[in-house]
Formats: C-alpha cells, sequence, structure tokens
C-alpha cells in the first residue's frame, strides 16, 4: 500500500491576465504536474517587475542582462571578510597569554592510566571469573597526568630525582605572550580591503583624508560628495521606481473599479550632513544675512539630528516657527529690531522668553507640546504680553 503525502514542487505562472499555480501530482519521481488559475487580474501586464542594476550587453535572445550595482565591490569585501574570520581566530590564539608546563604523570602510586583498579567482596583475585572493576582516579580524574588549576600550585618531580648530575630546566611553568603586532596588521588589511571596496563605488570611507595623510581640501570634499550622491541617486531611482510599480500595481488589484493612479516621489538629492556641518552652515547664514525661511529649514534639520531620539521634539521646530516670528532671528538682531520700533514689545518678550514659557506650560501639562499649534500660539502671546507689562512697570 502505498502511502499519501501532501509535498511535491509547486510553482506560480503571472501573465498579463491571470496568476496560475502549477502543482506536482502522482509519484514524485514521475514529474507530472497540474495547473490552476488562482487569480485573474486583468492588468493587461504582468505584476512583476525586475530590479535592474548595472546593465550589461545583451544576451542572444535579447533579454537584458543586469547586475548589481554593488559587483565590483565583492572580490574585496570577499576578501576582508576572510581576512576578519581569520583575525577572530588569531585573536583567540595570540591576544590571550598561554600557559607552558612540563607534563609529569599522576602522583597516585595505584593510577594506572587514569584508571585505579577497586577491591571489593564481589571483586577479588579468588573469584577469577569476575573481571576487575576500575574506576577514575581521584587524583588527575581519569587524565593519567596532573591536572593543571589556576587554583593550586603546581608542582612536578623531574626525572632521576634532584640528585640527578643533569641540569634541571626552569622555569618548569611559564606565561607565553605572543606578539601581537600581527594583529594590529590584520587590522589594517581588513580597513583596506572595506576601503577598496567603497572606492569602486566613488564612496570614501577613509579616516585618513588624502593619500599623502594632509587632510582633504574643500573642493577635494565637494566632488567625493557629489560622486556619492550620483551613486546613491541612481539606485534610488529604480528602488523608488519599483515601489511606486508595486503599490500602484496592489491599488489596482484591490480596486480594480477605481482609475486613480498611486504616484511616487522620489528624493531628487542625498545631502549627507554631519551635526558639524549644520553648525557651520547656520553661523554662515546668520552671517551672510540668509532669509528666514533657509535659516529656518536648517535650524529644523539640525533638531532632527542633533536629538534623534527625542520622538517628543519633533514637533518643536513647528511650534516655534508658528508661534516667533522672529525665531531664525539673533537676539542682537532683534534688539536693533525693538530700538527701530518695528518690533512690540511683547514681541521682543515672546522671543527672549519662548523656552521659558514653554518649560512651565509643560511642568503643569507633559503632554503640552500635542496640544493644537492655535491654542499654543495663543498661550504664549498671552504670557508674553504680561511679561511685556510687568517690564514696563
Amino acid at each position: 500500500k502505498e502511502s499519501t503525502e501532501l509535498c511535491g514542487l509547486v510553482f506560480y505562472l503571472l501573465d498579463a491576465q491571470s496568476i496560475y499555480r502549477i502543482y506536482q501530482y502522482g509519484r514524485k519521481t514521475d514529474f507530472k504536474f497540474g495547473f490552476s488559475e488562482v487569480y485573474r487580474h486583468g492588468l493587461g501586464y504582468i505584476p512583476a517587475k525586475r530590479l535592474g542594476g548595472r546593465e550589461l550587453p545583451e544576451s542572444s535572445g535579447g533579454d537584458v542582462v543586469y547586475e548589481s550595482y554593488f559587483m565590483s565591490a565583492i572580490p574585496n569585501l570577499n576578501k576582508a571578510l576572510k581576512l576578519d574570520s581569520t583575525l577572530d581566530i588569531s585573536i583567540n590564539k595570540m591576544a590571550y597569554p598561554v600557559r607552558a608546563y612540563y607534563e609529569a604523570p599522576c602522583n597516585n602510586h595505584l593510577c594506572q592510566n587514569g584508571k585505579v583498579r577497586v577491591y571489593d567482596a564481589m571483586n577479588t583475585d579468588a573469584m577469577q571469573d569476575v573481571p576487575p572493576k576500575y574506576e577514575d582516579c581521584p587524583v588527575c580524574h581519569g587524565h593519567g597526568q596532573m591536572t593543571f588549576s589556576p587554583m593550586r600550585d603546581y608542582v612536578h618531580t623531574p626525572r632521576g630525582g634532584f640528585n640527578n648530575e643533569k641540569p634541571i630546566p626552569f622555569p618548569g611553568f611559564a606565561y607565553i605572550s605572543p606578539d601581537p603586532s600581527i594583529l594590529a596588521f590584520n587590522e589594517q588589511k581588513i580597513t583596506a580591503e572595506i576601503e577598496k571596496a567603497f572606492m569602486f563605488m566613488n564612496i570614501d570611507v577613509s579616516l585618513k583624508g588624502s593619500s599623502d595623510g594632509a587632510a582633504k581640501t574643500a573642493t577635494e570634499s565637494k566632488i567625493d560628495r557629489e560622486e556619492l550622491f550620483s551613486f546613491l541617486l541612481t539606485i534610488s531611482e529604480e528602488l523608488f521606481a519599483l515601489l511606486g510599480f508595486t503599490i500602484d500595481t496592489i491599488f489596482k488589484l484591490r480596486y480594480p473599479i477605481n482609475q486613480n493612479h498611486i504616484a511616487i516621489y522620489q528624493p531628487l538629492n542625498f545631502d549627507i550632513r554631519g551635526v558639524n556641518e549644520l553648525t557651520q552652515e547656520l553661523a554662515q547664514a546668520q552671517a551672510n544675512n540668509v532669509p528666514d525661511m533657509v535659516k529656518r529649514e536648517l535650524i529644523r534639520e539640525y533638531m532632527c539630528m542633533r536629538f534623534p531620539a527625542r520622538k517628543d521634539l519633533e514637533r518643536l521646530p513647528d511650534i516655534i516657527f508658528y508661534c516667533d516670528p522672529l525665531a531664525a532671528r539673533t537676539t542682537d538682531e532683534v534688539i536693533t529690531l525693538k530700538q527701530q520700533g518695528l518690533i512690540t514689545p511683547a514681541d521682543m518678550a515672546l522671543h527672549l522668553n519662548l523656552f521659558y514659557f514653554m518649560e512651565q506650560q509643560l511642568y503643569a501639562e507633559p503632554d503640552y507640546l500635542d496640544f493644537p499649534l492655535e491654542q499654543i500660539r495663543r498661550d504664549m502671546v498671552r504670557l508674553a504680553d504680561m511679561k511685556a507689562r510687568e517690564l514696563e512697570g
């Protein structure tokens, strides 16, 4: 009687109108297949898309062949991976001292290669038909040699005794520390291979700057950044095109009657900057009298980058700009505007005390930053008016 198993090969075939399930039946060795229509989508095109890459010459069948954008970096990354595995082994073998000592036989005179014969009433020489019984030696625990323990002294007796004319080798026990310089060399090789791998993709990950050890010039840094942006933008275009195709296809499958079209807007550039660069850019914007709108965007970007873990502060820049029209101005600029009569005392009080007013509200209402913007603005203006009247006397 043959057994029945619910197993076998299953494939899915997609065409411009339907999705089919192809399944194996009968004996596995017969390779018989049947098929059934799983879903009729009626899109007029295959709901699948190939992720591209760097285009290679066409094959004989006219199909375009792609390779990954990261293919040029793979040989060096593979080499770095192999070196890293070797480094792990080397660390275990070289980074820790090795114990070296003369191995001495167990000093238990009853020990025979780690075993001790046990004598009892049922196991005597008179009973020849009973085989002898052995147990592990209680001194060497079955090793046959004196085992080392860091909690006790290791004492061994030289062969021939102390009266032997031959000199006794010393020390009998020592720690050997291998030279760890090979570990540093291996780490440098790994770093070099990774840098080479990214260099093939126009990504500079070196911390050394120029090849001669000098710091890069502004022009060199700008060129490296533009090459990186160009590389990222090429990959981004393909990924967002795939994302747009996927979301639009899912929308059409779920809502076939709806004629709307899903559009995905991809990033136009990748301006990767750090906190230090943003700080310098803000200082230059203040010195060069850049428009307030630009300063606000720089401040918002700085806040998001400087405090990425503070999700409660994500809304803070919007609150500040909504409540204080002078938020992008410096204190000296605000004082000048006040002296020229271009702003009121309440405007100046709001600008100088906005964070203090907000802390007062947060003390009373911990979730105050989640309040509607209009309500927060009314509270801030009210507190600023009170402060201005208090100062005027």
